[in-house]
């Protein structure tokens, strides 16, 4: 009971902790490597101190542009009120107790109590990119969902119904969007829970709606040519292991750690090649190889994921987007004359931006005469998941 009672006191020194990151933080690196880095230095920080801390810097991170001339005291304050999550309701009773019986109404209201406040939240300086959106992207709705981090979404494997048993038993806040997908709670620690790591695949629900439409044949011939992380060759894998698949990406650490993802789940029967897609030369590495299917899951802003790292929107400039619209753009080319006739190319952007999805598509039809057969923004807003765009483009 006496740590109990003490533990208020900490909340004084867990913000000056927060402010003391937040002032040093230029966005050049993601935030939880500056937060993995510093706690290292700060060995007297718990596991509850050191949650505590990440969670009131990122609830500043969460407030954008918004409250731009405010402090970080502020802002991590506003922030937490509008999150409303487990460790803001804590230091808010701490901080701000007269508060607290405004924390469930509707975010307008929340936006109107803290202009109460003296704290001008202003939603259009907070994602100050209403105009690039791509067609059905809610802004409203948009900005709202920067204040929730979204679940771990899973893509079940095997052994659904243990899983749905395990989880019901421990009483975990699970959302099952059919038989294969379910979404966990963010921050839980899922190789505690579900200990058959082979049963399943972290996977956000919206990549796994994209993966839905790939729909590959035994025999066919598939390029993943952007691989990342591997997840869409998996899906690719899983719906059919006898195709011939080739992933690539432009970093060879990056295909390693793939080809270990892969091997783990028992996936052997695939090719590895690290090259440039950017780079002009890519016929000679690709000579005459031509593909039934290609993924193009192209590095974009990843504007669709900001609400779980909103340091990336605080740092984003209309610049940027441009740089990143023309690296889609050589890529797109590069890769599209490797379809087959009959084949088929899926785009695919985690960004929520018109200039990286419909803008890229459009002008990758008309270069290469393709078809364009299907174009979506999976919106991952209410169900607490990412945003992403996919186009599927026939020859």
């Amino acid at each position: 009971m006496q740590a109990q009672n003490l533990y208020p006191l900490f909340f004084d020194h867990y913000l000056l902790s927060a402010t003391n990151i937040l002032d040093h933080y230029d966005g050049s690196v993601p935030m939880h490597h500056v937060l993995k880095s510093w706690f290292k230095t700060q060995r007297k920080f718990g596991s509850r101190d050191r949650k505590m801390i990440s969670a009131m810097v990122y609830h500043a991170l969460r407030t954008g542009h918004a409250l731009i001339k405010s402090g970080w005291e502020d802002r991590i304050l506003a922030g937490g009120f509008l999150c409303a999550d487990v460790f803001a309701a804590q230091y808010l009773r701490h901080f701000r107790p007269h508060w607290m019986d405004q924390r469930y109404v509707p975010f307008a209201d929340k936006i109107a109590f803290l202009h109460t406040q003296k704290l001008r939240f202003n939603p259009e300086k907070h994602f100050p990119f209403q105009a690039a959106l791509s067609e059905g992207v809610s802004y409203e709705a948009l900005v709202e969902s920067y204040f929730t981090q979204p679940r771990v979404y899973l893509r079940i494997r095997s052994g659904a119904d243990d899983i749905r048993r395990i989880l019901a038993d421990r009483l975990i806040d699970a959302r099952w969007e059919g038989d294969r997908t379910v979404g966990l709670p963010a921050g839980i620690n899922v190789e505690d829970l579900l200990p058959d790591a082979t049963a399943y695949t972290i996977q956000d629900w919206a990549s796994q709606q994209a993966a839905l439409q790939f729909d590959p044949a035994k025999g066919e011939s598939w390029w993943d040519c952007c691989a990342a992380s591997g997840g869409k060759s998996l899906c690719l894998l899983d719906e059919e292991p006898n195709i011939k698949l080739l992933c690539t990406d432009v970093r060879n650490t990056i295909l390693q750690n793939l080809q270990r993802r892969l091997n783990s789940y028992q996936h052997h029967r695939f090719g590895m090649k690290q090259l440039d897609l950017s780079a002009p030369y890519l016929e000679v590495e690709m000579k005459q190889q031509r593909f039934d299917g290609i993924v193009a899951d192209v590095p974009c802003s990843g504007s669709g994921t900001w609400a779980r790292t909103p340091e990336q929107l605080l740092f984003f400039t209309e610049a940027k987007l441009e740089e990143y619209a023309q690296l889609q753009g050589k890529i797109a080319h590069n890769v599209a004359p490797y379809i087959k006739t009959g084949g088929r190319m899926f785009y695919i952007t985690c960004s929520v931006f018109k200039a990286e999805n419909e803008g890229r598509v459009a002008d990758l039809a008309r270069s290469f005469d393709l078809k364009i057969v299907h174009q979506q923004l999976y919106s991952g807003i209410n169900k607490e998941a990412d945003n992403l765009f996919i186009a599927r483009l026939e020859r």
